[in-house]
């Protein structure tokens, strides 16, 4: 073979390995795609750049779905479907297309939530006990209710004369009532435990009555009730545990809603909120509406 032979052959081996590499194959794509736009001379406006690892993962997942390799035509056109969508977003963005989109201003504010989320710094001891201190209640296990019931589903004439019974000095009788799935003695149950299991009349109810006394018919969510107090408990100091693990989360709930109040109050300072062009008697309503203020001459 001839110099000149060896030469021409070693540039299109070099060239052959060179359409082998992913970021070299996806420059070359680029440049057939937009190269003719240079070429008559279009200004570059603004420059896209598409990761060749984006690229190649699409270029992967649609081979393993047609179970063979992509025809140079198909690479491309990956590669210029991708290209498109980035061409239509900054499109839509120009013409504020996503101002106008709830689902799209919703993402959008979420985005920025999570963006301008704070990681706490660890709390001190001396952070933990001011918390605390703050708010005292909230790191008490809550108070609590025992009592003894028989229950009737359906009927509350029988519970009246069960209530007479007892209340002359009966005791319960075996099998009185109806099967009740927590039994005839509830011990230590929350205000917020027997809202969701007996409703928020039965709860009412019970707060009114004297411990040691029978009543009833006491009406819940599920029926009848003949009932006595046992106790009513106060609220006592949670678990060390769980009161660590609650005092932590306050702390990081805390520091990130007052990051995120810095944040937002620093943004506000780069806008001016003002009311579209509506008629006076618009604009009025709206400001009741918003600012609570009362038109001139009406009483609040």
């Amino acid at each position: 073979m001839t110099p000149a032979g060896v030469r021409k052959a070693n540039v299109a081996g070099m060239l052959r390995h060179l359409s082998r590499e992913p970021l070299v194959g996806f420059t070359m794509m680029a440049l057939a795609i937009f190269g003719f736009d240079a070429m008559i001379g279009e200004p570059e406006q603004e420059t896209i750049v598409l990761s060749p690892d984006s690229v190649e993962l699409l270029i992967d997942n649609r081979a393993a779905m047609l179970g063979r390799d992509l025809t140079q035509e198909e690479r491309q056109q990956i590669f210029q479907n991708l290209a498109d969508q980035e061409v239509l977003v900054r499109e839509a963005v120009k013409l504020g297309l996503y101002m106008h989109d709830p689902i799209t201003r919703k993402r959008m504010i979420d985005q920025m939530h999570f963006l301008m989320a704070k990681r706490a710094p660890d709390p001190t001891r001396e952070d933990l006990e001011r918390l605390r201190a703050e708010r005292p209640d909230r790191y008490l296990y809550p108070r609590t209710i025992s009592f003894e019931h028989v229950f009737f589903m359906a009927d509350p004439e029988p519970a009246r004369q069960l209530l007479l019974d007892l209340t002359d000095g009966a005791a319960v009788p075996d099998g009185a009532g109806d099967r009740f799935w927590l039994g005839q003695q509830l011990e230590e149950y929350t205000i917020s435990q027997l809202l969701t299991l007996l409703g928020h009349d039965f709860v009412q109810s019970l707060n009114r009555l004297e411990p040691g006394t029978w009543a009833g018919p006491v009406r819940s969510a599920r029926g009848w009730h003949v009932l006595r107090i046992i106790a009513f408990h106060d609220p006592k100091p949670l678990p060390d545990r769980e009161l660590q693990r609650r005092l932590r989360e306050d702390w990081e709930a805390a520091y990130r809603r007052q990051t995120y109040d810095a944040q937002l109050a620093d943004m506000r300072q780069h806008y001016r909120v003002d009311l579209a062009d509506t008629p006076p008697d618009d604009v009025r309503n709206v400001s009741e509406l918003v600012l609570g203020t009362v038109r001139p001459g009406r009483q609040p």
